[in-house]
């Protein structure tokens, strides 16, 4: 009778392990507002500037995750790697080296609720003259074009 407390108990500690587990994100807690997050299915970082930037990094705050590209060419923009996911940052560090200098900034990242984000949803980081940035999220009207295309 004995042993059964003792099974009986570590079948309690599994299951709160689990379900901790399914709390934590990238080893974060990560509390919902109650409504769900917009899906984004890209990220980009625009060069406003007239240099090239380079070693641009950006870090998503509480979560975290860090993607970085290693330069982007004066007006141009590229691609930042993450799967299509639900946008959990509230905030977002980004880091570049611009004519020799770090330049490092922080910005609070926009929300939207997932049901009033119809289609997809780019994430775009603006780098302009002087260290100044912008973050907005945007339609995905390159998905929109394909997925019109496809069904003609």
């Amino acid at each position: 009778m004995g042993n059964m407390k003792y099974v009986w108990l570590a079948l309690v500690m599994l299951y709160l392990m689990l379900a901790t587990a399914c709390v934590i994100d990238d080893g974060v807690a990560y509390q919902s507002s109650g409504k769900d997050r917009a899906i984004i299915r890209r990220g980009v970082i625009e060069n406003m500037t007239m240099v090239m930037l380079k070693e641009v990094e950006v870090l998503h705050l509480p979560t975290k995750f860090i993607t970085s590209v290693s330069a982007v060419l004066p007006n141009t923009r590229a691609e930042i790697g993450f799967r299509p996911t639900q946008l959990r940052a509230d905030s977002a560090v980004l880091r570049w080296i611009e004519m020799g200098r770090q330049m490092e900034v922080q910005l609070e990242v926009p929300q939207v609720a997932q049901e009033r984000s119809a289609g997809s949803l780019i994430l775009v980081y603006r780098i302009f003259p002087g260290g100044r940035v912008s973050v907005q999220l945007e339609q995905n009207s390159e998905e929109d074009r394909q997925s019109s295309l496809d069904h003609n």
